[in-house]
């Protein structure tokens, strides 16, 4: 399957897709840990009713409507997706319809036997948290002992699988010094790649973000060490993702197809994980419905567009006070029931 190059799509090139290019699922909101910037405060019953979780049923006709609108991809997220019990069957049949599965996880529960049924699922691609070289510094900031070396055990073992793994390390005040010994030791277990993105004011993010944000000096010596990697290790792959880009991308291109769908745990379809809409849910609509029913020009929706224009740089995240931005969510009635 060929590689797509996001930005090069042009507008008539989204204009003719009849769904989704990506999707990204929350499978569930609960989680074994308790991370100090998770934006979406994963395992806080004051933020989440884990009571109204789509059942393994209602995962089963999500699923369907997945294969119906044939996404080149779709990324499984959480909280953390192995405390989902029928994890393997939706990576199964997805992965079984020619879409690629990706996953992100803390890898606290991925030993041998665990990893040797997501291979068998078809899993495609796997990202392990994993913010430091020293044990104490990442189990700290992950909110659970032992977390450190459950990461190191799941990266040893997938690495010697066909699963493509990657790191996700949150660059803070305490680590992002460490980046260069940090690359030397992921390489060390068979990693070859690593994902960051800055800590956002988002969830418990929010709370910590004073405390973990680095300086502008930091920042910039953190730029030269990446660079300074990228010609050591001419292999090895440095992703760096930001959230802003594809609210001012819409914005600034004028472009009002989103490339991807955004499944909450419940079921509610939002318009980028990091605003705080949903379109509807698919308990009431499919997918496809969604789309053809105004999903597919969403970043032209007013409300969408008023609410990118308010957020040109990290710190105005702030302004939407997400601390409780998972209660109290604005829906938009793209279709009528």
């Amino acid at each position: 399957m060929k590689d797509i190059n996001l930005k090069e799509l042009k507008n008539w090139e989204l204009e003719s897709l009849n769904g989704p290019i990506m999707l990204s699922w929350d499978v569930t909101n609960r989680c074994n840990f308790n991370c100090q910037h998770c934006l979406n405060r994963s395992n806080d019953c004051k933020a989440h009713d884990f009571s109204d979780e789509l059942t393994d049923k209602e995962c089963d006709m999500l699923v369907q409507q997945i294969i119906d609108v044939r996404p080149y991809s779709m990324c499984i997220c959480g909280g953390e997706p192995t405390l989902r019990s029928n994890l393997f069957d939706i990576i199964s049949k997805i992965s079984k319809s020619g879409c690629k599965v990706n996953m992100v996880s803390n890898g606290y529960l991925i030993d041998e036997d665990y990893a040797q049924k997501l291979v068998e699922a078809g899993l495609f691609f796997l990202q392990i948290s994993l913010d430091s070289i020293h044990p104490e510094l990442h189990d700290k900031f992950r909110g659970r002992d032992g977390a450190f070396d459950a990461a190191v055990r799941a990266l040893k073992i997938l690495s010697k699988t066909n699963v493509v793994i990657a790191t996700a390390m949150t660059p803070t005040k305490f680590n992002i010094h460490e980046f260069p010994e940090y690359v030397d030791f992921i390489r060390s277990l068979g990693c070859n790649y690593v994902r960051m993105m800055p800590i956002l004011p988002m969830g418990r993010g929010y709370e910590h973000f004073k405390d973990l944000e680095p300086t502008a000096e930091q920042y910039l010596k953190f730029v030269v060490d990446i660079e300074k990697i990228k010609v050591k290790y001419p292999d090895f792959r440095v992703e760096w993702g930001d959230p802003l880009e594809h609210i001012y991308l819409a914005e600034y291109t004028k472009r009002t197809q989103p490339i991807v769908m955004e499944i909450r745990s419940n079921g509610d379809i939002g318009v980028s994980i990091y605003l705080p809409i949903s379109v509807g849910n698919i308990r009431r609509h499919s997918i496809k419905e969604y789309w053809d029913g105004g999903y597919k020009h969403i970043w032209g929706h007013e409300e969408v567009k008023k609410l990118a224009r308010s957020i040109n740089t990290i710190e105005d995240f702030k302004k939407l006070s997400l601390r409780t931005w998972n209660i109290k969510r604005k829906t938009l009635d793209i279709l009528e029931d």
